[in-house]
């Protein structure tokens, strides 16, 4: 039990919660059909306990909907960031619609007579 004493003693105060999510990229998803050409995805709130300066060795892999169609709802799951350190997976999280897309009015309007051609 003290050799566990002793560990915590010198390491635990050379850790930091550092916010994973400011180190990933943006990733700005195409919208069909919306009041805007674009929704912004961005990750959740997740956080790892690392040795100061050690969250330049994290590597962030991005997964994300190639395009999403008018409605998007804020919150909505857009695709999701995992988060590595020396290769392996320490956390993962959730891209989110960072804010809501409206669908253009009368839109569906035109889809439906594109549709009635065929």
């Amino acid at each position: 039990w003290n050799y566990h004493t002793a560990l915590y003693n010198e390491y635990f105060g050379k850790l930091e919660s550092v916010p994973l999510e400011k180190l990933a990229k943006e990733k700005l998803i195409p919208v069909c059909g919306g009041t805007e050409k674009t929704v912004k995805a961005v990750p959740k709130n997740v956080s790892a306990s690392l040795f100061k300066g050690e969250e330049e060795r994290i590597t962030v892999v991005i997964s994300a909907e190639p395009f999403v169609f008018a409605p998007v709802k804020k919150g909505k799951i857009l695709g999701k960031a995992l988060f590595y350190f020396y290769g392996e997976l320490i956390a993962e999280t959730r891209l989110v619609a960072e804010k809501t897309v409206e669908k253009v009015p009368g839109s569906e309007r035109f889809w439906d007579n594109i549709k009635d051609n065929f």
